[in-house]
């Protein structure tokens, strides 16, 4: 099986992946706050977030919120844990 010489590499600057990466820690523009064990709270994007997974998709149907931002809880897993879950997704 031939595999790409890419494959697990990013194309991508690495000024643009500091600039997403400062957008997703910053909130810019989310809709969601998913919140973790211990008061961990992360913000995220919900068409993002419902694309990149169905459960996800199905929890934010669920979900309420206040004003436009909607909530999801993901208890029993430290905050760091769902950040990395939701920033590879976001």
């Amino acid at each position: 099986m031939n595999e790409s010489p890419l494959r697990g590499h990013c194309c991508v600057s690495t000024s643009t992946r500091n600039l997403w990466d400062g957008l997703f820690d910053g909130g810019y523009r989310a809709d969601v706050v998913v919140y973790a064990d211990n008061g961990g709270v992360i913000f995220a994007h919900a068409n993002i977030l419902g694309m990149a997974s169905p459960i996800l998709k199905g929890l934010l149907k669920q979900s309420t919120g206040l004003g436009r931002r909607k909530s999801i809880s993901i208890r029993g897993v430290p905050r760091d844990a769902v950040r990395v879950f939701i920033h590879r997704r976001n």
